[in-house]
């Protein structure tokens, strides 16, 4: 009876292990939360995110309340004069309630049928966060076309012009803090009225960090809530995809 009684103990322990790990697996890497509010004056996010250079990936969760005067489509986009390759996710952060009982429809970068008052939410997933030293471009590991390695670390080039630069003085390139970028989330309805902007700001960890919200002190390291200024510039071409 007693071994019986410890075999079932064992066996919900190692259960409850199993759900928990695929549920903290669920929610994409790193992530920074955005509570708003998106409204026909501009929207209201409460703080924007700071992420650091470096970083593999980050995913910024946004909810909000739509307070629009009809039911409504909204797009999702990110402006920026030079923003990082994301991915626009539509899936249920189930590690955590969001207040979301019925989870909104959608089809490419669009929410479909948002009724007012009606809470939403998604993941906009910035993926390679690290910049070419040389001309400031972001350059993927995987997809840069050459690395050279200086003093332990190794650094990534969009082409073989910036690596040969690099190579001819590294300490140039490597000791100087890469300067920040800045960029939007947007949310704009089907008249194409911004109803919602999220700022989003990256930065070289050497450089001084902008000032974080008192709610970005349980954020993980390298991408926090809060701090972020707006930035502006035309929308890049992301990838869409749903879970």
């Amino acid at each position: 009876m007693a071994i019986s009684k410890k075999i079932i103990l064992t066996a919900t322990f190692v259960g409850s292990v199993v759900i928990f790990t695929a549920l903290a697996a669920y929610r994409p890497a790193d992530f920074g939360h955005v509570v708003s509010e998106t409204n026909l004056q501009g929207g209201n996010a409460r703080h924007g995110v700071h992420i650091s250079y470096g970083t593999p990936r980050c995913s910024v969760l946004v909810t909000s309340k739509a307070k629009l005067e009809c039911k409504d489509d909204l797009k999702i986009s990110v402006e920026g004069t030079n923003p990082p390759p994301f991915e626009i996710i539509a899936r249920n952060p189930s590690v955590f309630n969001i207040g979301i009982h019925k989870w909104p429809e959608f089809v490419g970068d669009t929410i479909r049928g948002v009724q007012p008052g009606e809470k939403f939410a998604f993941y906009v997933v910035f993926m390679a966060l690290e910049k070419d030293p040389v001309c400031g471009m972001w350059a993927s590991p995987s997809e840069a076309a050459d690395s050279k390695e200086f003093k332990g670390k190794s650094y990534h080039f969009c082409s073989e012009d910036c690596m040969n630069a690099f190579t001819g003085n590294p300490a140039n390139f490597a000791e100087k803090p890469v300067p920040p970028e800045k960029c939007n989330i947007v949310v704009t309805d089907s008249q194409q009225r911004k109803v919602l902007t999220v700022p989003v700001d990256f930065s070289d960890p050497r450089s001084a960090a902008p000032e974080l919200s008192a709610s970005a002190s349980s954020a993980p390291s390298d991408c926090h809530d809060g701090g972020a200024t707006s930035g502006s510039g035309h929308p890049s071409k992301g990838k869409k995809h749903h879970d």
